[in-house]
């Protein structure tokens, strides 16, 4: 994307073409999801016409894009559960971003990856900002591979995707733009997030097996981790002692602390390389491994 955006900015959202494209982009989007409860990123947001109408189901929305000027008009609008990030995509961003930490159930992207320097290596961020089971949907300009303009066909989109590491994937065509030549088609790109199971690891003798020392402990409370995008600190009592264990679970649930007071099997004394900066000042017990619940 460009700064030149700006230069759209206070006329966007008189843009008749620009409100139709947004309002059937909405419609096609509840054809897929109920957006109730969730936590949504608004990815090339403008601004805001899909964040604002978004905004009024989920139960949050971050808008971002790299025009400041967009940003300042969505602004404007004052919606409480929409917070803004001017800037473009980055994985200093992902890291940094205190509203981009958490991960998100849907990212929409509308007419805005046609735009990007490079379509794969954004799809492969968007990726690593969705939750599992978390879907990624991007309306675009339909066009053919070699055809010139701005737009994707539906096999550029189904091949990045692929690309990017979904297993999940599709596209189609929801709607179409009338335009003084006709009209436009607009091709839809749905993926999820979905998680790939681990191949089968090689048999263990008995002997290994009992090496293991896997005990039962009750998780007494879930609370964040500062600057980490994956991991909660979870405070487990083992009957005879409390320790303190990092565990890779903030994207896997909506709500993390629901597992507080549930049992789980660890695994104790098992050899974990840990990052010491992220320990620092704590009494994590690193030699214990959180293996489920």
């Amino acid at each position: 994307m460009s700064e030149s955006w700006d230069d759209y900015a206070d006329e966007w959202d008189s843009n008749e073409a620009v409100v139709l494209y947004s309002s059937k982009a909405y419609d096609s989007l509840l054809n897929v999801v109920e957006l109730e409860g969730y936590t949504v990123l608004d990815f090339g947001c403008g601004t805001g016409l899909l964040s604002e109408k978004i905004s009024c189901l989920a139960s949050s929305v971050v808008a971002l894009d790299p025009s400041e000027k967009m940003i300042s008009v969505l602004a404007g609008k004052q919606l409480a559960n929409v917070h803004l990030i001017a800037s473009e995509l980055s994985p200093n961003l992902i890291d940094t971003n205190e509203h981009l930490r958490d991960g998100f159930d849907l990212i929409v992207a509308s007419s805005a990856l046609a735009f990007v320097p490079d379509y794969l290596d954004t799809l492969k961020l968007l990726k690593q900002l969705l939750k599992k089971g978390g879907l990624l949907i991007q309306w675009d300009w339909l066009k053919e591979d070699e055809a010139p303009g701005i737009g994707f066909s539906q096999k550029a989109i189904e091949s990045a995707l692929k690309q990017a590491g979904f297993s999940e994937y599709s596209t189609s065509i929801p709607f179409a733009i009338a335009d003084p030549d006709g009209s436009m088609d607009v091709v839809m790109g749905i993926a999820k997030n979905v998680m790939n199971p681990a191949p089968i690891k090689e048999l263990i003798t008995y002997e290994d097996f009992e090496k293991l020392d896997i005990r039962i402990g009750t998780i007494l409370t879930v609370s964040e981790v500062e600057k980490s995008s994956k991991l909660m600190k979870l405070t487990v009592d083992f009957g005879d002692h409390v320790r303190s264990i990092l565990a890779g679970i903030k994207q896997e649930r909506k709500n993390p602390a629901e597992i507080e007071g549930k049992q789980a099997l660890f695994v104790v004394r098992a050899c974990l390389n840990i990052h010491r900066t992220v320990l620092s000042g704590s009494d994590w017990g690193a030699s214990c491994r959180f293996s489920g619940y």
